[in-house]
């Protein structure tokens, strides 16, 4: 019966994406854009999506943009084997396990539905995975694929303080893991960001799209959407702080790197009520909350989070 149950959830997470790309391509040339980065800046930056689109259609002779919904696709199915590997970091029922990926993409896919970028589902799934890699120290695969969504979107400079505190939290001392990978992750950021930045440099926009203090000034002028907000946000940290100790060490942590580092960009940056800019920091959060279980279980989390800790220690 449980091995039935993942069928049903990417089934579900296929009708979601499905209704994505119809609402996409009911914005006229939106895709069509996208695919041949003809978008604006600094949205165009985003660029892994649709330079494999484009290389995939000089292959096969596929339309890229036909490419491109195809990859939406598969960045949403990664998204879920994502976050459940980020679970599984941290426990052994599989079941359970999925459960949390699958509530976690449809709390996902509700965060990015307000104008819901190509780049979004990639972003969630890059972040699941590297903070996965990274909580089971499998750093050769972590440098590997930071490139990669480094050129997906530019905020996964974001990780570089998650390495560089994980690395110094369990053993505080300097090293040259923590010099080598710290200094590998500034250079790859640096470098395609000044890719990105002369290969669209004819596109029309601008790099940055400063946003403070406006966005202050909205939220001030809109008392009830922003009182809902932050009940909606306060409801999430009752739950998150309310068994903080019990939770999984590696999410704790990251959380407290991540999250500030997020609002801080949000509103310099971010739009109101935008939420979905925090994706980033949604896998960790997502499974912090999820992380309640039925009371058979509350010792055995507690062991395992005892265990958890003594082997990011070693």
């Amino acid at each position: 019966m449980k091995r039935a149950v993942e069928p049903v959830f990417i089934g579900i997470i296929s009708a979601f994406v499905h209704q994505l790309c119809y609402i996409w391509r009911m914005q006229g040339p939106l895709l069509y854009e996208v695919a041949y980065s003809q978008d604006t800046r600094p949205f165009v930056y985003r660029a892994l999506l649709p330079i494999i689109a484009r290389f995939i259609s000089s292959l096969l002779e596929i339309d890229a943009v036909n490419v491109l919904i195809f990859l939406v696709f598969v960045s949403a199915y990664c998204l879920y084997y994502a976050i459940k590997y980020l679970c599984s970091t941290f426990e052994s029922d599989a079941f359970k396990a999925s459960t949390i990926s699958f509530l976690s993409c449809a709390a996902y896919f509700l965060l990015i539905l307000n104008c819901a970028k190509v780049y979004d589902l990639a972003t969630g799934a890059f972040f699941a995975l590297l903070l996965a890699l990274l909580a089971r120290r499998k750093y050769f695969l972590y440098f590997l694929l930071f490139p990669l969504a480094s050129l997906n979107r530019e905020t996964t400079f974001l990780l570089i303080a998650c390495f560089a505190v994980w690395l110094v939290v369990p053993k505080v001392k300097m090293s040259r893991m923590l010099l080598y990978g710290t200094a590998y992750q500034i250079i790859m950021c640096y470098v395609i960001h000044m890719y990105v930045i002369d290969r669209f440099a004819g596109n029309p926009g601008v790099d940055f799209l400063w946003r403070y203090p406006h966005n202050f000034i909205a939220y001030a002028s809109a008392p009830v959407p922003t009182t809902i907000l932050l009940a909606i946000v306060g409801t999430g940290a009752y739950l998150i702080f309310k068994g903080w100790n019990k939770e999984p060490f590696f999410l704790r942590t990251m959380l407290i790197v991540l999250f500030p580092q997020q609002l801080f960009l949000h509103l310099l940056l971010g739009m109101p009520w935008e939420m979905r800019v925090y994706a980033e920091v949604f896998p960790v959060v997502a499974t912090l909350v999820l992380w309640r279980v039925p009371a058979q279980g509350i010792v055995d989390r507690e062991v395992n989070t005892v265990k958890n800790k003594a082997e990011y220690s070693n």
